[in-house]
């Protein structure tokens, strides 16, 4: 067990329940628009399919996240036969997003454990997203108390699984990786570029995080170490 002094989290389904707000931002809205040719469950199956494709788009640097937000919902509404203008679409993601940030919130546990924390490491935030979004929540959340500093992909220029933006965090504030955890749920983001790199890691989501049992008065890593992936 290496000695820590730095502790990274991501951001999105690690922190909060990005999954849960998105699904119920998303139902929210289709109730809204009162669409009626086509079911929410029938959308929602096509626009998860969808969503799956273009995310491996982005990967594959044939489109951006801006236009994934327009096309994701104007592929979808075709495929299920509902003529809907790629105008419409991008107000279809901007009243989701709206909706997202008004629904979310942060459980007092995660609150606690990053309170527990602050005091005996320097903790950052590595997240993949826009900057105003990424910003909007964090801001919602109320947790920037709690970083050093909070690092958003569109801001440096490179996207996890990328190492460069590891790299970025490691040369900007001085990190040694070998006394470092990375925090994430994503293996292929947060998990396998770090392991590259020497970092201690710690492979878990938001679901398992708030569902842990510890007393507050001990050092929360101890209820992680036999989990920690050790560098």
């Amino acid at each position: 067990m290496n000695k820590i002094e730095t502790i990274i989290f991501d951001l999105d389904n690690t922190l909060y329940n990005f999954k849960y707000f998105w699904e119920k931002a998303h139902y929210e809205l289709y109730k809204d628009l009162n669409i009626k040719e086509v079911d929410y469950n029938t959308f929602m199956k096509e626009y998860l399919i969808q969503d799956k494709v273009l995310w491996n788009d982005i990967v594959a640097g044939k489109i951006d996240l801006n236009e994934l937000r327009i096309i994701r919902p104007y592929i979808t509404f075709k495929k299920l036969g509902i003529d809907k203008s790629r105008k419409f679409c991008k107000e279809f993601y901007l009243r989701m997003f709206d909706i997202l940030i008004n629904e979310m919130f942060i459980e007092s546990k995660i609150n606690n454990i990053l309170s527990n924390l602050k005091d005996n490491y320097k903790l950052y935030i590595l997240t993949n997203g826009l900057k105003k979004e990424q910003e909007m929540k964090v801001n919602k959340l109320g947790i920037s108390k709690y970083f050093e500093n909070i690092i958003i992909s569109e801001s440096i220029g490179y996207e996890k699984p990328d190492l460069k933006a590891f790299y970025y965090l490691i040369n900007k504030f001085d990190i040694t990786p070998h006394y470092t955890i990375m925090i994430g749920d994503s293996y292929i983001n947060d998990i396998e570029p770090s392991i590259k790199l020497g970092f201690n890691t710690l492979h878990i989501d938001y679901e398992k995080l708030v569902k842990l049992d510890y007393n507050f008065n001990e050092d929360i890593l101890e209820q992680f170490k036999d989990n920690i992936v050790w560098s």
